[in-house]
């Protein structure tokens, strides 16, 4: 949803924490495409990592705590913005 896309980018550069956009041009493989279909507008947070779903999945713990900074501007900047 671009409003929300917005939204959650400008969070994160409130509160300097680094992101990069990706463009996901079919189906993401998680539960929001389910209702994305229905008219529910939603945004995907991705963490990057290896070996997704499998016992030696991995990720760098800076990644982790950066996404939950993230999360938490965001849901800040949501519940201020108009329309949401």
């Amino acid at each position: 949803h671009p409003e929300w896309t917005a939204v959650l980018r400008t969070a994160a550069e409130r509160a300097g924490l680094p992101f990069q956009e990706e463009v996901a041009g079919s189906a993401t493989g998680t539960d929001l495409d389910n209702v994305l279909g229905a008219g529910v507008p939603g945004v995907l947070l991705s963490i990057p990592l290896r070996h997704m779903h499998s016992p030696v999945e991995m990720a760098d713990a800076r990644d982790v705590e950066g996404a939950i900074a993230l999360i938490l501007a965001a849901l800040v900047a949501f519940a201020q913005a108009p329309n949401t």
